[in-house]
């Protein structure tokens, strides 16, 4: 176990995480798309997004919905500790997700966790509680820059090497939710070989850039 269990809290959260999972494997199948909300990509060019890609944040992290998440055909599941998780919650949605890559088989759904940033409090918590279970992506929030890059991975290299993980096995997606990160996109893109890809924060990156979202999302055609 990688967490501390001397401290009370931590005791706490991880009982009860287990007993979420513990009922999750025993209740009835979840019945229904509006269990979860699926995004459907229906563009027949766009192959590798050929089913739907599963956002699970707080409100959607209850055991049940993390047990059925993959039962609807999803290429990829994203599991999210950041914004969605608030400050006080964070601790107990981190063992959450932990115990359910550790003890639900998803298959070959790709499993990607977004992590707090390195300069929270939760950065490192979060990189080695998924190292540790498994997860195949780690999406970095705020991505601004390589170095945010060059940060993580040793961060990532490092938990993998003291937990006896092959070097290499975790991967990384960066998010860009800032002008800054568009202007640095090509070196984020460049900086580490785990990197497979680059997603554009919509909300995030209009607030930053103090313009309004639109329908036709222009503002977003950089």
């Amino acid at each position: 176990m990688i967490f501390n269990e001397r401290d009370t809290r931590h005791q706490q959260v991880i009982e009860a995480a287990k007993q979420m999972m513990t009922a999750a494997r025993t209740a009835p199948k979840a019945k229904g798309c509006d269990i979860i909300e699926t995004i459907l990509v229906t563009d027949d060019d766009i192959h590798a997004l050929s089913n739907a890609l599963q956002q699970i944040g707080e409100e959607r992290q209850r055991a049940g919905m993390m047990r059925d998440a993959h039962i609807y055909g999803s290429d990829s599941l994203m599991f999210d500790l950041e914004d969605s998780v608030s400050m006080a919650e964070k601790d107990a949605a981190r063992m959450l997700v932990y115990n359910a890559l550790k003890t639900i088989d998803y298959g070959t759904t790709e499993l990607v966790v977004r992590i707090n940033p390195l300069d929270t409090p939760y950065g490192r918590a979060d990189i080695e509680a998924m190292v540790c279970a498994g997860a195949h992506v780690l999406r970095m929030p705020k991505t601004e820059s390589a170095q945010d890059i060059i940060d993580c991975e040793k961060v990532i290299e490092e938990m993998e090497i003291k937990h006896g993980i092959p070097v290499g096995t975790t991967l990384m997606m960066a998010a860009i939710e800032g002008a800054m990160g568009v202007i640095n996109a090509y070196q984020i893109a460049t900086a580490s070989n785990r990197l497979i890809g680059i997603a554009l924060g919509a909300e995030d990156f209009c607030a930053n850039m103090k313009c309004q979202r639109t329908t036709h999302g222009g503002e977003l055609q950089l």
